[in-house]
């Protein structure tokens, strides 16, 4: 995420997006910046080794574990392998192959499950889900030039076309650079601030809160993108149209469903985790509200379809700055759960952000903003119920 200069998006809204000129230079790129975040995360693993020889990280945290250092250089791999993914995935996405797309990436994880079993019969480690996602990246990569149409790829660079995507890229590079900063800086605060078991624990409620926050991600980025981009390239006029009536009943299921989550997150957490867990029901809890924040992504998605990616990445920039205060802010006052709160509000930060952004830009229709937000009242009636029935299993 650091190193993502949006090579995909830049595909998918061009309108030199088809030509072969234009993805083989972009397959080129791709595979240089494979081999850099290769090099990267060696460097990143050494420096944690010296680290812990060194006394520099606290005894009890995790940056202090022998094994983390050398299972960060073993999964640096999947960063050269997933360079030479074919650029048929970006058009596939560009044509809303959603089907094919999906099929190559389930092969794809039954292959890295297939190869944790495996692993697990001979060595119940920590490797086993290291072989897992090394083997997982190899099948994406080989389904991605066997099993979608086009044309193969090729080394080449046209100057023209790298001019293009290196200057859309820089507005990418930085928001995937604020994104990942945002996304997991939370788990790089709390690594040095608490113990690696309280971690443990921080990290099954994130799981559980990030399902449904990556799958919405997800879908953002595959289907509504694409669909953006194409209206931005051929009726920009109804873009604007187009956006809310993607918006409205995106916002109104995420909504319903922080509502939903909120009330019944202790008793999921009881009922899938065992007495050492059930903290993770509060945070769960406070991290349910973050999906309010969800919607604004599609917003995003927006901007970077007109070309004004540097609008989406002011977003980012705003919730980052906001970040890292507000978690040690609230982790020094209330500890644990304040700085989860933190993390929460950072998220609920990007909606009032993106609204100020669309009302500069003269996008912003507020009664369709606000319209969806009888889902979260919907949603917490709706968990209070599902509590209930949690509750009767988990007895």
């Amino acid at each position: 995420m650091v190193s993502d200069i949006g090579l995909g998006p830049s595909i998918i809204r061009s309108s030199r997006g088809t030509e072969t000129s234009f993805r083989n230079t972009a397959y080129t790129i791709q595979v240089l910046r494979g081999a850099i975040t290769c090099m990267i995360a060696v460097a990143v693993a050494a420096s944690i080794e010296l680290f812990g020889r060194n006394g520099i990280a606290s005894a009890n945290s995790v940056y202090a574990d022998p094994r983390l250092p050398v299972v960060i250089f073993a999964l640096s791999a999947t960063a050269l392998i997933a360079g030479f993914t074919s650029t048929k995935v970006h058009e596939a996405r560009r044509s809303l192959l959603v089907g094919r797309l999906t099929v190559n990436e389930i092969l794809a994880q039954i292959g890295g499950i297939l190869a944790i079993l495996v692993w697990l019969w001979f060595d119940r480690s920590i490797w086993a889900l290291v072989a897992g996602s090394i083997f997982n990246s190899i099948a994406a990569v080989l389904l991605s030039h066997t099993n979608l149409p086009g044309e193969s790829n090729r080394f080449r660079w046209e100057h023209s076309a790298a001019t293009e995507l290196l200057r859309f890229g820089a507005w990418i590079f930085l928001s995937s650079l604020l994104s990942f900063t945002a996304t997991n800086c939370d788990r790089l605060l709390l690594g040095g601030l608490v113990s690696s078991e309280t971690l443990g624990v921080y990290s099954v409620a994130y799981g559980l809160f990030s399902t449904i926050e990556q799958l919405a991600a997800r879908l953002i980025a595959t289907i509504l993108f694409p669909a953006l981009s194409e209206t931005a390239r051929e009726k920009p006029s109804q873009l604007s149209a187009v956006h809310y009536r993607i918006y409205r009943p995106a916002a109104a299921l995420m909504y319903t469903l922080a509502g939903t989550l909120v009330m019944c997150a202790p008793e999921l957490v009881r009922l899938c985790y065992d007495h050492r867990y059930q903290q993770a029901g509060l945070m769960l809890q406070i991290l349910a509200l973050a999906l309010i924040g969800v919607p604004s992504q599609i917003t995003m998605q927006l901007f970077i379809a007109k070309g004004e990616a540097q609008l989406a990445a002011l977003i980012l920039f705003g919730r980052t700055l906001f970040l890292f205060p507000a978690t040690l802010f609230g982790f020094y006052f209330w500890g644990l759960s304040g700085a989860v709160a933190g993390i929460s509000a950072s998220f609920v930060l990007m909606l009032p952000l993106t609204w100020l952004i669309s009302a500069r830009k003269g996008l912003l229709r507020p009664k369709k903003e606000m319209q969806p937000f009888l889902g979260f009242l919907v949603g917490l009636g709706a968990g209070k119920g599902l509590a209930f029935l949690l509750g009767l299993i988990s007895f």
